[in-house]
């Protein structure tokens, strides 16, 4: 019986896991087409509005098969601080990264999102004030040269887009931090509302569909009043686009994939937890840098590659650094630092 209880879990993470990298390459691609052909604030807004809805109503259809929807428990009434702190995060996260797909390749936009870790140190350093080893601050200096060096070898590279893109950065670490937090440990598969309770302070722990649903919906409530804001003045400049059916299509296709790789990721966060999901996590950023640049013919240089290479050499050992607490050898660091430096030199000689 726990054999085969076993295998269930693992081929249900292996599933999630599938669904998880390829609808978020589609949803790389198709976002990235959409504000490609249409990049004015009416198809942003619009696009990022219809993420959160789809979203909303993917996790709803799930909740309501599994019997476990939002209104078979009070889960509206335990909403609590962090709830409300994960879906800003969500909102402002998932609008920066359409916002940086206006100004960046999918790819480079990808290898940006990469970062993430850098912003996870910062993070748990200003607001936690959690200390680090050598080993994890050189990991993440690994990062951001390897992300720069990318950046600037990347023919769509501009600030604006660096800037929007390191923006989103900040706001979707903070947003897992928080979420892995609130996440019933079996939420994936089963699990209604947790209430763990001691003298004075109820945390409540939601199922992954659940706690993506509530992201989606107070995104949804926060982004709404400066769509209403904003449109009226958009509307005649982007009259065009809204008449345009295929553009309607497309941005429904782009946010029904969107709302099915956020609900996955929560799916395995809920599984396995917030490390596990972050190496996943930067596993998924290779995949999806490599078939963005074969869909969009890009050429990597070797510079480039080898920049790429600096990145994830970087993320890998923070992850191992975080993991296994144990220290790197002094030559693996030896190697990195002289190939950084090998790479700048190349760089400035151009």
């Amino acid at each position: 019986m726990a054999m085969s209880d076993s295998w269930k879990s693992n081929w249900w993470l292996l599933f999630v896991g599938f669904v998880w990298y390829s609808s978020n390459t589609l949803s790389a691609i198709s976002t990235k087409n959409v504000l490609s052909a249409n990049s004015d604030w009416t198809a942003i807004i619009f696009l990022t509005c219809l993420q959160f809805v789809c979203g909303g109503l993917l996790a709803l259809c799930q909740g309501y098969y599994m019997k476990d929807s939002p209104f078979h428990h009070n889960v509206f009434a335990n909403v609590n601080q962090k709830h409300l702190i994960g879906g800003v995060c969500h909102m402002i996260g998932s609008m920066l990264t359409n916002l940086g797909y206006c100004f960046l390749s999918a790819s480079l936009t990808q290898v940006l999102k990469a970062g993430e870790p850098i912003f996870t140190v910062g993070l748990s350093a200003m607001v936690y004030g959690t200390s680090f080893t050598l080993d994890i601050y050189l990991s993440v200096f690994y990062c951001s040269m390897g992300l720069a060096l990318f950046s600037c070898s990347d023919a769509s590279f501009n600030l604006q887009g660096f800037v929007v893109t390191m923006m989103s950065n900040t706001a979707i670490p903070l947003r897992n931090i928080i979420c892995s937090d609130t996440l019933s440990g079996s939420g994936s598969v089963s699990g209604s509302v947790l209430i763990q309770a001691d003298s004075h302070v109820k945390a409540v722990k939601l199922s992954s569909h659940n706690s993506f649903f509530l992201s989606s919906l107070i995104a949804f409530v926060v982004i709404l009043p400066v769509m209403i804001l904003l449109l009226p003045s958009q509307v005649g400049a982007g009259a065009a686009v809204w008449s345009s059916f295929s553009f309607v299509t497309a941005s429904l296709n782009a946010a029904m994939l969107h709302a099915t790789y956020n609900l996955a990721s929560y799916q395995f966060l809920g599984i396995t937890g917030p490390i596990t999901h972050t190496i996943a996590n930067v596993c998924k950023r290779v995949f999806i840098v490599m078939i963005a640049m074969y869909f969009y013919n890009e050429s990597i240089a070797a510079d480039k590659a080898l920049s790429l290479f600096v990145l994830f050499v970087g993320v890998s050992l923070y992850l191992y650094c975080t993991k296994t607490k144990l220290p790197v050898d002094k030559t693996v660091h030896a190697a990195v630092i002289a190939l950084v430096l090998l790479l700048i030199y190349a760089n400035m000689r151009r």
